[in-house]
Parts: C-alpha cells; sequence; structure tokens
C-alpha cells in the first residue's frame, strides 16, 4: 500500500470557517468595517458577536476578560494562514486589550482603528498599511513596529511608555491611568525600528 505524506491543517468549526471568509473578504479588499454588537447573554452579561452577512463569525462569552479583544482577536487572526507564526500570535491575544491587538496588527502592516462606540456595538476600520516598507514589500520580520504616545502622563509627568502594563496597574491601583495632560495629542504614531537579526 502506497501512503503519502501530507501535512493535516487543523479542522475549523462552523464560526472559525465563517470568520475565514470574513478575513477574505477583508483581505480582498486590504480592510473594511468590523461591527460588533454586544449581545446579553443570562448568564454571562454582555457578550461580543462579529457578523458576516448577518452569520455569527465569534462565539465569546465567559467574565474575567476583556471580551471585545477576544472577538477581534478570533476572527483577524485568519487574515493569516492557519497555523503561521502570525495566526498563532494573533489568536493568542484573546483577552489581552484591544489596544494589544492593534500594536500587533500594525506589525503585520494593518491599521486598526475605533470608528465608533456605544453602549451595545463598537464598531472598526481595518485598512492596510500604505508606505514605503509595506507597498514595496519590505521584510517586516526585520522590522517592528511600536505605537508612540506623545507627551506626559498627568498624574507623573513621564513619558507614557515608562508606564507600568495594565496587569501590573490591577496589582498596583495606584499606578498612573495614562491620562494626557490637557492640550496633549491623545493619538498615537507608529514607528518602525529595525530588529537585529
Amino acid at each position: 500500500m502506497k501512503t503519502t505524506e501530507t501535512t493535516k491543517q487543523p479542522k475549523l468549526t462552523t464560526i472559525e470557517k465563517r470568520a475565514q471568509g470574513f478575513c477574505q473578504t477583508l483581505l480582498q479588499y486590504e480592510g473594511g468595517t468590523i461591527n460588533v454588537e454586544w449581545k446579553r447573554s443570562a448568564m454571562y452579561g454582555h457578550n461580543p458577536v462579529i457578523t458576516d452577512c448577518g452569520r455569527k463569525c465569534t462565539n465569546i462569552s465567559g467574565c474575567g476578560y476583556d471580551k471585545l479583544s477576544a472577538a477581534l482577536a478570533s476572527v483577524l487572526c485568519f487574515l493569516f494562514p492557519v497555523n503561521s507564526s502570525a495566526y498563532n500570535e494573533i489568536a493568542s491575544l484573546g483577552g489581552s486589550g484591544v489596544s494589544t491587538v492593534q500594536s500587533r496588527l500594525a506589525g503585520y502592516g494593518w491599521n486598526l482603528e475605533t470608528t465608533a462606540s456605544g453602549s451595545s456595538f463598537d464598531c472598526f476600520r481595518l485598512s492596510k498599511v500604505r508606505g514605503k516598507d509595506f507597498a514595496e514589500g519590505g521584510n517586516l520580520a526585520m522590522k517592528k513596529q511600536i505605537l508612540v504616545y506623545p507627551g506626559k502622563c498627568a498624574k507623573c509627568g513621564e513619558r507614557w511608555g515608562d508606564h507600568l502594563t495594565t496587569l501590573a496597574l490591577r496589582s498596583n491601583p495606584a499606578a498612573c491611568r495614562f491620562q494626557p495632560m490637557p492640550g496633549e495629542i491623545e493619538k498615537p504614531t507608529i514607528q518602525l525600528l529595525e530588529v537585529e537579526k
């Protein structure tokens, strides 16, 4: 009997297949709108739901973590081939916060920005970053993108990047809360840093 060696692809659930299809559309148009609706659950409060053509692309529930970032990460990981390092990195970000998902996607050439937010919805705009490094096929593995927040903290006067992480803030409630000084621009800029080989 003749056998051939094949690499098994993981079996995707129906919801994951929908998320993959949604991301194929985003890839085709180099971006798009992502609408998140918060639906009431009898057990877990409100849960985020991302849909594509009325079909559910997420299955997020529970409590004690950032459900919005979990919903975004569980869908947007399909912008990359399944089981690639980029896919695994984005998929592992669930619960880590929306800003973390945004900064990691920026490292792969995608800009995710909040366009609207309310008590029962959140809207995001995903777009492919246009620029010399991306348009000319620059090696993203050799560059790292970081978010640079302008200004200093209103409480301690330190640069924003020198603050404690969100996890550390939970254990140290007296720590600074990332508040901008009056008149400061709140939107971060993206800088490319060369990474040593």
